[in-house]
């Protein structure tokens, strides 16, 4: 840190006196200093500060009231899913003297922890969203769950929650510390609801406050959608946002996506996509991600008018001009009226160019001439700058396998809470990561520090090295033809047989290399690969006779069924087998190995099996057979595709191949993109399999043919061109076209054709 240029810290214990020479504050608790800080600058802060805590939908909440608060007020929000006992007091110094409303998410996980998070916050306004099951773990009962997160709201003059929710609403009004304004959808609030549907099927909510008459259109969307909305739309009505101006913003809601998309572009450019916001709180994260994210040593940067942040023009773009240099780029396109700002503090030290709006830029031949650069696209949702992003993207199919890095990120966590510190983390992207982009993944995977990839075929570790891995690489299937370009690459093989390791030593031997690492595979019950028992001795022999040559880094097995409660006596089995092997070979060696069993099944399951290294696989996905850990899980795969044609049919009407698909009724029918080339295998149709569209089911009618099938939309009011089509996603998980299929989640992900599109998303 001190040479990346920090030079104050604040610390528990002073470092060595050589490192004396910078700032050093010592304090008893670093945590507790931070949140110090943060309270006592919460004390200066003058904007209305909304405090949101609940099970669920908390992150939800804040975005779309954020979305629809900001064209009347200046309004701060913790970023991302910022609601932890660091992320709130980063959230709480945010905020600044411009800011007329702040909201912030608190998130607790056990008790004890919502007064360090009510100290910083102090809400003046409260939302509850809901009281449910979710992260349940560290509470006795619901009772103290709730008692512990309603502590967020002890000195707030307004608390926002669902009357419908009787658990909840029993429980707060049993409290006296703060005024409740209730909503609901039964005539039991202080606003009374009316969800009604119009002759055209259109969805609206109704509701009358301070003698203004709201009615909104929504999209048709299940019941947590509508709750949060109601949550959002009566808080804004509080908060005085008109009826009209509510309807506009409730109207772009559900095509909000606070994320950055990572996409491969045209002529060899690659592109990171946050045209979703324009803030500099934002901007400095989609500034770092890119960091992480672009090879390319030519940058460009696309950004619009920063309108969503109010302070005064020079300072803001000051600030602005001086990160586009920090963070190297050669070519700045601004469009909007805000360019002579920060043109005038760019100078002439960039290229940089400006445009009134979008479709200036589109129109011009501007986007024609970049190749292979970095290019980042940055501004507020409103100024359409995803359509620029269209345009530079590679269009190689139409459906998109979306990967989103954060729950990829939580789900990382997540086994990290149940593995000793000690103890090492290898996440295996064999088969292309499971079919989610082999160095996309291994690149994010080595920004998140874990400690060893794995790969099948030592191909995969070359390509992870020629695209800029430096983390230790274990290869499971290295062909003795294989060892130069392993060497090369400095792969560590398993070796699982006497012929490989003498071939190994002799190879070694011959380079003259010394101490080269490999882990030694031993088959305790899972009966594929590997040395057994009874071979000690002789892989002893050989060791010795290589001594110099190779070093055993890794002694590892794999075990059968490890997340199968009928199979735990089978697991120990091998688990007391395992040890000892490891404590027989490491007595010959005369040091310590990394010894490694647990694969995602295993690692909440066995904690006396962890060793000192665990492999993460198909569980990294958020998709795992142990509900101990699944439940705690995000699924991290969304995959969609468009719908290309409807048409009406009179019943007895034949749909596709072979005429399988047999109309009992008049009937709507929809095309859409993907087929069993793309992975939707053919035992999915005729009705095995439905997708999803606008929140409901369409099955498959017919059979599946290879780059298209049909399904019926008969039931499902508006359905349009292009409309969104769900295959898999977090609410519509993938083990519904795994057991259609009559498979494993893992052959679905891995047969994804490579020709759909994969795109990454991150908070």
């Amino acid at each position: 840190m001190i040479e990346a240029g920090v030079k104050n810290f604040v610390v528990e214990k002073l470092p060595p006196e050589n490192l004396l020479k910078n700032c050093f504050i010592v304090v008893n608790d670093t945590l507790k200093a931070l949140q110090s800080l943060a309270a006592y600058h919460r004390k200066q802060v003058q904007a209305k500060v909304i405090g949101i805590t609940g099970s669920n939908g908390k992150t939800i909440v804040k975005e779309w009231l954020y979305r629809v608060l900001k064209d009347d007020y200046a309004v701060f929000r913790s970023p991302k899913s910022y609601n932890s006992q660091i992320g709130v007091a980063l959230s709480v110094l945010q905020i600044q003297k411009h800011h007329t409303v702040a909201i912030i998410e608190a998130g607790i996980s056990t008790i004890n922890e919502m007064e360090y998070l009510e100290a910083m916050i102090k809400p003046e306004i409260g939302i509850f969203t809901n009281l449910g099951t979710a992260h349940n773990d560290g509470f006795d009962s619901l009772d103290q769950k709730f008692k512990e997160k309603y502590k967020l709201f002890q000195e707030a003059k307004l608390v926002i929650y669902n009357a419908d929710a009787e658990t909840l609403a029993s429980k707060i009004a049993s409290e006296s510390h703060a005024p409740a304004l209730t909503w609901s959808l039964n005539g039991h609030g202080n606003v009374n609801i009316d969800l009604v549907e119009n002759e055209a099927n259109e969805r609206h909510i109704k509701f009358d406050f301070n003698s203004k008459n709201y009615d909104l259109c929504i999209s048709n969307r299940d019941e947590i959608y509508v709750e949060n909305l109601c949550q959002v739309a009566v808080t804004a009505a509080y908060l005085g946002v008109n009826p009209k101006a509510l309807s506009t913003r409730i109207d772009d809601l559900f095509q909000l996506s606070a994320r950055l998309e990572k996409l491969e572009g045209k002529r060899g450019c690659q592109i990171l996509n946050d045209a979703y916001s324009a803030d500099l709180i934002s901007f400095r994260l989609a500034l770092n991600s890119f960091d992480n994210f672009c090879t390319k040593d030519k940058r460009t940067i696309i950004l619009g008018d920063f309108e969503e942040d109010t302070r005064e023009k020079d300072a803001l773009y000051c600030e602005i001009g001086a990160l586009i240099l920090k963070h190297g780029f050669s070519r700045l396109i601004f469009i909007g009226k805000d360019y002579p700002w920060v043109g005038k503090v760019l100078d002439k030290r960039i290229e940089t160019m400006n445009f009134s709006t979008v479709q200036d830029l589109l129109d011009s031949s501007i986007l024609q001439g970049i190749k292979q650069e970095g290019i980042l696209i940055k501004g507020a949702h409103d100024y359409q700058l995803s359509k620029v992003a269209d345009s530079l993207a590679q269009k190689t199919h139409q459906s998109v396998l979306e990967i989103d890095l954060h729950s990829i990120g939580h789900n990382l966590r997540v086994f990290a809470s149940f593995i000793p510190a000690q103890t090492k983390s290898m996440v295996m992207v064999k088969s292309g990561s499971y079919g989610s982009g082999l160095v996309e993944l291994a690149k994010f995977l080595q920004y998140s520090l874990v400690d060893y990839l794995g790969v099948a075929f030592i191909d995969e570790g070359i390509e992870l090295r020629q695209n800029g891995i430096t983390l230790p690489i274990l290869v499971l299937n290295v062909g003795v033809d294989q060892f130069d370009s392993m060497a090369q690459n400095y792969l560590e093989p398993e070796i699982f047989s006497i012929y490989q390791l003498e071939a190994l030593g002799e190879f070694l031997k011959l380079k003259k290399s010394r101490n080269y690492p490999i882990h030694l595979k031993f088959d305790t019950g899972m009966h594929r690969l590997g040395f057994v028992q009874n071979d000690i001795l002789t892989i002893q022999g050989s060791l010795f006779k290589y001594k110099e040559e190779i070093k055993v880094i890794g002694i590892m097995s794999h075990l059968a069924a490890s997340s199968e409660p009928e199979h735990v006596d089978y697991t120990n089995e091998q688990g007391r087998i395992f040890k000892e092997i490891c404590d027989s070979m490491e007595a010959f060696l005369g040091y310590k190995t990394l010894k490694h069993l647990l694969n995602s099944g295993g690692i909440s399951l066995f904690p006396d099996l962890h060793f000192d290294l665990v492999r993460i696989g198909i569980g990294l996905y958020g998709i795992d057979g142990n509900p101990k850990i699944n439940c705690l899980l995000e699924p991290a795969h969304q995959l969609k595709t468009f719908i290309s044609q409807i048409r009406d049919y009179p019943t007895g009407t034949t749909i596709g191949y072979s005429r399988r698909g047999v109309l009992s009724r008049d009937s709507r029918i929809a095309t859409i993109g993907i087929g069993y080339g793309d992975g939707l295998l053919r035992h999915a149709g005729n009705g095995s399999f439905s997708v999803m569209v606008k929140g409901k089911k369409a099955p498959i009618i017919g059979s599946i043919c290879m780059d298209m099938c049909m399904i019926d939309v008969s039931d499902i009011p508006n359905v349009q061109l292009d409309d969104e089509v769900i295959i898999f996603n977090k609410e519509y998980p993938i083990d519904n076209l795994a057991k259609a299929l009559d498979t494993i989640p893992y052959e679905v992900l891995t047969g994804i054709s490579p020709r759909i599109r994969r795109v990454y998303i991150d908070d």
